[in-house]
């Protein structure tokens, strides 16, 4: 009869066009989302019109739909033309965390089309986003991108659904592309794209409901990450944008973590979140009480397989199935080095610092240091860890004869964050100690380890990402010329990693001119452990 709505959804959902379960007294997504369920009771209307018989459709799934899409490999713009690859390929849009591992490019059809990108990200998405895996697999290794990242198994399953994820996807995956090629064009194209998700991103953020969903959440960290390799507007850019995935999780709450989609994701968020408070100097809401129940859920999750990163973790045993502990620690660092600053830069003056001040610090960097021995010394004993071994260096700039080969780069980057959070921690008790000599003297080793580390886990498109963190603190406790070659490797990572500037760094006595941003950067820095 006309005039009376067929679906039996809520009115939410009918609204809204998605699947409703029917569940009493509120449906699932009005439960998911916070928002209250206008309930089933349909209002008849009266339409004063002529019923129009449409067009029996084709019927499709998306399990079954296919793509068959020409793929140019090669950019637009004056690149190399022998290094253009052309291919077509078809894409089976997938519905598992098994995504990658079943599909397989087909790069031996060449042909002369070219995929272009969607105009306003219109459909299709899903065949791009595809192609441009497909293209950044045969530049880089699928363990060295893909890691336990979320984009590239179980978030694919949620493309071509709104446009706010669609286009930031669109946007990170060609400026990968873009810096794996060092190809200019695609990295201004996927700036344009940038730009369209910041809009939609916008849009989905004032919404009532779309700021809680899954893919708001999955584009505000990717818009994230995409600023730490592009820098729109300067290196700390992703930082802003950080605070604001900070913001967005801890409004969501910790009860709207309880799908595995919505927890992979906090996972690889939570390293920036941590990064940035250190960095910043400010707390992290990870350390408290309701955000650490959480964590701790996720340490006893990952003792376990997790199907979304289940293929990675036989590749990384460590990374995938340590992390989680690793990071609940890493959130208490920020408070503590906060204090220690505060006592350092007193002494750095010559004053003597509060004598109060010190003692309320010590017991709680004593604590942690333990906690975090503690955690190295347990999986280790597991073989869960292994000890780097010395090769010879490569690097005919390198101020070291030998250097550290880990077992593979993202368990190496774990160690080096280990070092790291150490050696704050060490050099925090070495300014409360009132009495002759220091307790800790093995500091200036732990940043060597780091730096020796730097020539194999700084290796590859992710390497810069990897190496961040520990290579910033390390610099802060080497000498003058090891500092100009720290500072010079950290000019290299600029062209292809963003967040890496020297910018960043207090400025080295060597450089006879530093730039007036650098200066800017230095007076800013409100962590330094160098005047």
């Amino acid at each position: 009869m006309v005039g009376v709505p067929r679906s039996k959804g809520c009115s939410l959902c009918v609204k809204r066009r998605v699947k409703c379960d029917q569940a009493h007294p509120a449906c699932g997504n009005c439960m998911r989302y916070g928002a209250e369920c206008p309930g089933y009771d349909k209002n008849r209307k009266f339409v004063d019109g002529k019923h129009l018989v449409r067009a029996r459709r084709a019927r499709s799934t998306q399990a079954t739909r296919r793509y068959d899409t020409p793929v140019n490999f090669a950019s637009a713009s004056d690149s190399d033309p022998d290094s253009a690859v052309t291919a077509t390929q078809t894409f089976t849009p997938l519905t598992n965390q098994g995504a990658l591992t079943r599909w397989t490019p087909n790069f031996n059809n060449y042909g002369g089309q070219v995929q272009t990108i969607p105009g306003a990200l219109k459909e299709p998405c899903i065949p791009f986003v595809y192609n441009m895996m497909g293209q950044l697999f045969t530049i880089h290794s699928r363990e060295e991108v893909v890691f336990t990242a979320p984009w590239f198994s179980t978030i694919l399953n949620y493309l071509g659904t709104t446009p706010v994820l669609d286009s930031a996807m669109c946007a990170f995956m060609l400026q990968l592309v873009g810096k794996a090629k060092r190809d200019a064009a695609d990295i201004n194209r996927s700036r344009d794209i940038y730009g369209q998700s910041l809009g939609a991103l916008q849009r989905a953020l004032n919404h009532p409901v779309a700021w809680k969903s899954t893919e708001t959440l999955a584009a505000t960290i990717l818009c994230s990450i995409f600023e730490m390799f592009a820098g729109t507007q300067d290196a700390l850019t992703w930082m802003l944008h950080v605070s604001g995935v900070s913001r967005l999780i801890e409004q969501r709450g910790p009860s709207s973590f309880s799908q595995p989609i919505d927890r992979s994701l906090l996972r690889h968020a939570r390293p920036m979140m941590v990064a940035k408070a250190i960095f910043a100097g400010h707390d992290c809401f990870l350390n408290q009480p309701k955000w650490k129940r959480l964590c701790k859920d996720l340490i006893v999750e990952s003792s376990l397989d997790r199907p979304e990163t289940s293929n990675s973790s036989q590749k990384f045993p460590l990374v995938t199935k340590r992390i989680d502990d690793y990071y609940v620690l890493q959130a208490q660092l920020p408070p503590i080095i906060r204090a220690g600053y505060n006592i350092r830069q007193r002494r750095n003056h010559g004053i003597e610092p509060d004598a109060e001040q010190a003692a309320r610090l010590r017991p709680k960097a004593e604590e942690l240091r333990s906690a975090i021995l503690s955690w190295h010394g347990d999986y280790a004993s597991e073989g869960a860890l292994v000890d780097p071994i010395e090769v010879p260096s490569t690097d005919p700039t390198s101020p070291y004869r030998t250097v550290l080969e880990h077992r593979n780069p993202w368990e190496g980057t774990l160690i080096m964050g280990y070092w790291a959070s150490l050696l704050i921690l060490q050099e925090c008790l070495n300014q409360c100690h009132s009495g002759p000599g220091l307790p800790f003297t093995d500091n200036l080793d732990l940043a060597n380890n780091i730096l020796r580390s730097i020539e194999h886990v700084g290796r590859g498109l992710m390497g810069p990402h990897r190496v961040g963190y520990p290579l910033r603190v390390a610099y802060d406790f080497v000498d003058e010329s090891t500092q100009a070659w720290t500072l010079a490797k950290v000019s290299g990572y600029n062209d292809t990693y963003a967040a890496m500037s020297a910018d960043v760094y207090p400025a080295n006595p060597l450089f006879d001119q530093p730039s007036s941003s650098q200066v800017e950067r230095v007076e800013s820095q409100p962590l330094s452990w160098i005047d």
